[in-house]
C-alpha cells in the first residue's frame, strides 16, 4: 500500500505521533516519516518566489486593462 507524503504531513501537522501513525499504517517506518519531513523541507527551500510589482505614480488609479502585458 502506497501513502502519500501529504498525507503524513498532514497527519504529523494535525498531532499524530510518528508511532500512532505507525501503529495505522504498519508498512511505515521511521525512515519513512523522516523522509517525508525531508522531502518537504527540501520543498520548501526550493519555492522560488517572485517579487510583486508595485504600481508607480503613473499607473496609480488605472485599471489593469491598460496596464502593460507581459
Amino acid at each position: 500500500m502506497r501513502v502519500a507524503v501529504a498525507d503524513v504531513l498532514g497527519w504529523l501537522a494535525t498531532g499524530i505521533s510518528h508511532g500512532e501513525i505507525i501503529s495505522d499504517y504498519p508498512e511505515l517506518t521511521e525512515d519513512d516519516i523522516r523522509a517525508c519531513l525531508a522531502y518537504a523541507a527540501d520543498r520548501e527551500r526550493r519555492l522560488l518566489t517572485a517579487p510583486i510589482p508595485t504600481l508607480s505614480r503613473r499607473t496609480a488609479g488605472k485599471d489593469s486593462s491598460s496596464l502593460p502585458q507581459r
